[in-house]
């Protein structure tokens, strides 16, 4: 049942991110933020393959923000705004939505088993490298 919530709500967060809705979109964010702390100063988990079990049912947002990462708030580039007149730009994400979605993601690689972690990064590099960028 740890899997189907945790799946629920990354799949909320998923589905929220195309959408104007910065208010919907900030609080499951703030959830999934919330709920990783909560995991990591609960004193039933605090040994590393616990941890790394519970960075597995979280791993999918790694994949889900490196497929966003054109979207995240980067100080330097043009905030595109979804009211603008071009209908098919999707809005840029503001600074704290960015913020943590790449600390949450970072905070799952490195509670991950180092195997996962490879594996990933096998397939991934470029991605990964381009979300440490941000």
């Amino acid at each position: 049942s740890d899997r189907f919530l945790t799946g629920m709500l990354l799949d909320e967060i998923r589905s929220l991110l195309p959408l104007r809705d910065r208010v919907l979109r900030n609080k499951a964010i703030s959830v999934l933020r919330l709920l990783l702390v909560k995991h990591d100063n609960d004193s039933r988990y605090s040994d590393n393959e616990s941890k790394s079990r519970i960075a597995l049912l979280y791993f999918p947002l790694v994949d889900l923000v490196t497929r966003q990462l054109d979207r995240l708030y980067r100080p330097d580039s043009e905030v595109i705004d979804a009211s603008s007149s071009d209908t098919d730009a999707l809005e840029t994400l503001d600074e704290l939505e960015s913020k943590e979605l790449l600390t949450s993601a970072l905070f799952v690689l490195q509670s991950c088993n180092r195997s996962v972690v490879h594996q990933f990064l096998s397939s991934n590099a470029m991605s990964f490298f381009r979300m440490l960028a941000h």
